[in-house]
């Protein structure tokens, strides 16, 4: 009679475990997703700030190591050089960038375009 009663504890508690694990799983629409940078981009059109409030810039910005460019650089898409993406926020000693790991000194422009 014990063993029988230890092992209903046993169903039930995995019973309920079961349950708990099924309910904590959410089905999130696509319109919920948080957006985040990705090749130095963010799509806001259909992010709603007032109901979902600020939104974290973290993300694969656009990286272009010991270059200042402008922005009239950006137009049309006239810069001469191809991006590449770094991790924001996060260093960039020891990135690798074309073959070459980067010292913690140095300049670059950092660009994300917000749609």
């Amino acid at each position: 009679m014990r063993n029988q009663l230890k092992k209903i504890n046993v169903y039930l508690f995995l019973f309920i475990i079961g349950i708990l694990l099924l309910g904590s799983c959410q089905n999130i629409e696509s319109s919920n997703r948080i957006p985040k940078i990705e090749k130095g981009v963010i799509d806001l059109r259909d992010w709603d700030f007032d109901k979902n409030g600020a939104v974290n810039l973290k993300g694969q910005w656009e990286f272009y190591w010991k270059e200042h460019k402008l922005p009239d650089e950006f137009i049309d898409n006239n810069s001469d050089s191809e991006p590449v993406y770094i991790g924001v926020p996060g260093i960039w000693n020891d990135f690798v960038n074309k073959g070459e790991n980067l010292p913690g000194l140095g300049f670059a422009t950092y660009r994300a375009r917000v749609l």
